[in-house]
C-alpha cells in the first residue's frame, strides 16, 4: 500500500511540474521582447504630461517581423501618466499620438477589443487579429508587463495561449547605474526618485561623502583610479577649482548649449562660480545667500523690537539695538543664558568691508589691506569687544552645561540664541524642531493657546517665559528674518554659495552621456520645485525661484525668510580663487590666524591678516618654483605689469 501511495505522490509531483511548464504565462514568456523605453521625442499630437510620455518602437511579434517599411506605418508603444504616475499604454502607427490602434489600462483580466496587425513570416505577409493586456505598469514607468496575443475569432477565450510578452521584467541592473556623490539632506531622496521617473533608462544611486574632512582628496583619488562616481556635487567655486586642477571634470560648455543648462538660466552672479578659466564645468543644484533669522520668542521675552525688513542696518546699529539686549547673563553664571548672534563667519566680514583674499589676477594675497583688516577686526569685536557672539571658550562652556544639542542650528532651535546668520536651507531642520516643540507644549499644557493678535501675543509670550523659566516649558520657536547687517559706510553684500553638479571626464566615467542628463534635469521645473518644497536654498534656475513657488502655507512665519533671501541675491558676491594656490591650502593658512583671533582678545586683526598674507604669498612662490607651467602662466600676467611700471 505504501508503495502505491509513493507512486501516486510521484505522479502528482511530475504532473504539477509539467502543468507549471505549460501554463499560458510560461508559454508567453517564450516570446519575450524587451522594450527600449525612452522619453517620447519627435512625435506629433503628443499631449503635454508630467512626467513626460515614454515610447518604444515594436519591430517583431512572436518572433515575426512586422510589415511597414515607412515611418508612418511602424508600430509604437506609448506610455502616458495620470496624476504624475504612468497608468496606460497606447499602440500607435508611426509617431502620431492620434493614430491610435488600441489602448489599455492596468488589469490582470481585461483584454482590449481585437485589432488587426500584419506580420511578415518567411512564407509571406499575414494579417491577423490581436488583443492586448496591460498586466503591470509601475508608477515611474520603470517596469511594464504587456501581453499581445493573436486570436482566431471573437469568441476565443485563450488569449494567453499564443501571447507575446513585452516588457522590462529585469532587475535594476538592466538600467544604466549612476552614482551621485552629495550630502545626506532628506530632499535628496525625492530628487533621485524624480530623475529615475524622467529618465527610466537610468537608475541613480546616492553616495554621501563629507567633503569637509578630506572627502575631496578621496574623491579625486577614486575618480583617477576609475572607480569614482558618475556625478559629483561640488560646494562653491573653491572646490570646483580643486577638481578642475586635478583634471577629473568634464568641460560641459558645449553640452550646456546643446542640452539647455547654460549660465543664462541662473543668477548672473552665481553664474561666475560655474566657470574656471572661461569654461563651464557645472550647473547649480541650489544657490544660497544668507539672511539673519531670529527667534521672536526671545525678542518678546527681553522687550527687544523686531528688526526692520525694509532696509539693511549696519553692524553698530545691530549691536546696540539687538545684540546687546539679547545677550543676557544670570547672576553667578560665567556663560550668558542667551547670545544675540551666532554663526557669523570671518569671510563674510572680510568681503563686507571691501577686502578680499587675493588680487583680481590671483597673483598675490591682499589680506593685509586696510579693508581686510577692518573686516576681521569687526569679526573679533563681535566676540570680545561687544560680547554678543560666543567665542570658542564660551562655546565650550555652553556645551558643558548640557541641553544644547550639537551645532549652531540645534542651539538656535533650543532657544538659546537670539539670531543666527544662515541660509534658508536650515528651515528643513527648524520645521522638525517646531513640530516637536508644538507636540510637547500641547502635551505639557493642554488647553493653553497663545493669542492670535500680534501685540497680545508679544505680551503673552513675555509673561509666559517669565513665569516658566525652564526652556522646555517655553512656547514653540517662532521665526522672523531681516537682512544681514552691513559694514558702516558700505553697501550691503551677501556671500553667495552654491552646490553644483559636475560630471567626471569620459575616460574616467563610462556613463558620461547619461550623467549629463542629470545636469539637464536639475535645470528643469520639477527638480527646482523639489528644492522649493524642501526650502533647500534657492533653485539653480531662477525662473522657478518665485515667492509663490517657495511659500508653504503650513509655515506662514517663513514668508519674510523667502522674500529677503530672494532680494539678497542682488547683493550676491562669489568667492575669488587664485589659480596659483590650492583652495584647501588657502583655507588652512587663514584658519590658523582666524583661530588665534577668536581665542585671544589681545591678538589684533592686523597681526592675523599680515601673517596670513605673508604665508599665502610664500606658498604661491613655492608652487611657482615646483611647477614650471604655473610659473609660465604667472609670468605672463606679471611681467607686462613690471615692464610698464615707470
Amino acid at each position: 500500500m505504501k508503495y502505491l501511495f509513493a507512486i501516486i505522490l510521484t505522479l502528482l509531483v511530475v504532473w504539477s511540474l509539467l502543468a507549471w511548464q505549460i501554463t499560458p504565462e510560461t508559454r508567453a514568456r517564450q516570446h519575450v521582447v524587451s522594450l527600449d523605453l525612452a522619453k517620447a521625442e519627435g512625435w506629433q499630437n503628443l499631449p503635454q504630461t508630467d512626467p513626460p510620455a515614454l515610447a518604444a518602437e515594436i519591430t517583431t511579434l512572436c518572433n515575426m517581423p512586422l510589415t511597414g517599411a515607412s515611418a508612418s506605418d511602424r508600430l509604437h508603444l506609448l506610455l502616458l501618466p495620470t496624476r504624475r504616475a504612468y497608468d496606460r499604454a497606447i499602440l500607435c502607427r508611426g509617431r502620431d499620438a492620434n493614430a491610435i490602434i488600441t489602448e489599455a489600462r492596468v488589469s490582470k483580466t481585461r483584454w482590449t477589443d481585437p485589432f488587426e496587425l500584419t506580420t511578415k513570416p518567411p512564407h509571406g505577409p499575414v494579417t491577423m487579429s490581436w488583443r492586448m493586456n496591460l498586466r503591470e505598469l509601475s508608477p515611474d514607468g520603470a517596469r511594464i508587463l504587456l501581453y499581445l496575443s493573436h486570436v482566431f475569432d471573437d469568441q476565443d477565450q485563450r488569449p494567453l495561449q499564443q501571447a507575446m510578452y513585452l516588457g522590462l521584467d529585469k532587475p535594476d541592473d538592466w538600467r544604466v547605474s549612476l552614482y551621485r556623490v552629495t550630502d545626506p539632506h532628506p530632499q535628496r531622496r525625492f530628487e533621485l526618485e524624480a530623475f529615475n521617473r524622467w529618465f527610466p533608462e537610468c537608475y541613480i544611486r546616492l553616495d554621501t561623502v563629507d567633503t569637509a574632512t578630506g572627502g575631496v582628496q578621496k574623491l579625486i583619488v577614486q575618480t583617477c583610479s576609475g572607480v569614482g562616481p558618475s556625478i559629483i556635487d561640488v560646494y562653491g567655486v573653491h572646490q570646483l577649482q580643486m577638481y578642475v586642477s586635478a583634471g577629473i571634470l568634464r568641460d560641459v560648455t558645449d553640452d550646456a548649449k546643446r542640452l539647455g543648462f547654460g549660465p543664462e538660466l541662473t543668477y548672473p552672479k552665481a553664474a561666475k562660480a560655474m566657470f574656471i578659466d572661461g569654461r563651464q564645468y557645472c550647473f547649480p543644484c541650489n544657490v544660497n545667500v544668507r539672511v539673519l533669522i531670529y527667534n521672536k520668542n526671545l525678542f518678546d521675552r527681553y522687550d527687544v523690537p523686531y528688526p526692520p525688513t525694509d532696509r539693511v542696518i549696519d553692524w553698530l546699529e545691530f549691536v546696540q539695538k539687538y545684540g546687546k539686549p539679547l545677550t543676557v547673563r544670570s547672576p553667578g553664571r560665567s556663560v550668558p543664558d542667551c547670545f544675540g548672534l551666532t554663526l557669523y563667519g570671518w569671510e563674510q566680514m572680510l568681503y563686507q568691508a571691501g577686502g578680499d583674499i587675493y588680487s583680481p589676477d590671483g597673483t598675490r594675497s591682499v589680506l593685509d589691506s586696510p579693508e581686510a583688516i577692518a573686516g576681521l577686526q569687526m569679526y573679533q569685536d563681535l566676540m570680545h569687544r561687544f560680547n554678543v557672539m560666543p567665542n570658542p571658550i564660551q562655546q565650550a562652556g555652553m556645551s558643558g552645561q548640557g541641553g544644547w544639542g550639537q551645532g549652531w542650528v540645534n542651539w538656535f532651535a533650543a532657544q538659546k540664541i537670539g539670531s543666527i546668520r544662515i541660509g534658508k536651507w536650515a528651515l528643513n531642520t527648524f520645521r522638525r524642531y517646531i513640530t516637536d516643540q508644538r507636540r510637547l507644549f500641547a502635551r505639557r499644557f493642554p488647553g493653553v493657546h497663545p493669542p492670535d493678535d500680534p501685540d497680545a501675543l508679544r505680551a503673552w509670550t513675555k509673561q509666559w517665559m517669565i513665569d516658566h523659566p525652564d526652556p522646555d516649558d517655553w512656547p514653540p520657536l517662532r521665526l522672523g528674518a531681516t537682512y544681514e547687517p552691513r559694514m558702516p559706510g558700505r553697501k550691503p553684500l551677501a556671500l553667495m554659495d552654491q552646490k553644483s553638479a559636475t560630471v567626471p571626464v569620459g575616460r574616467l566615467n563610462p556613463n558620461v552621456r547619461h550623467a549629463l542628463k542629470f545636469l539637464q534635469f536639475i535645470a528643469g521645473e520639477e527638480y527646482c520645485q523639489i528644492i522649493n518644497d524642501g526650502a533647500d536654498a534657492l533653485p539653480g534656475n531662477r525662473k522657478y525661484a518665485t515667492i509663490d513657488r517657495q511659500i508653504n502655507p503650513d509655515w506662514p512665519d517663513e514668508r519674510d525668510i523667502h522674500r529677503l533671501t530672494n532680494e539678497a541675491t542682488k547683493w550676491g558676491y562669489v568667492r575669488q580663487v587664485s589659480p596659483f594656490i590650492d583652495a584647501l591650502v588657502t583655507e588652512r593658512i587663514i584658519n590658523i590666524q582666524v583661530q588665534r583671533l577668536e581665542t585671544d582678545a589681545q591678538f589684533t586683526a592686523a597681526q592675523a591678516m599680515q601673517t596670513a598674507a605673508k604665508d599665502l604669498n610664500d606658498a604661491i612662490q613655492r608652487n611657482l618654483r615646483d611647477n614650471p607651467k604655473l610659473k609660465q602662466r604667472y609670468d605672463a600676467i606679471t611681467k607686462p605689469l613690471v615692464q610698464t611700471t615707470p
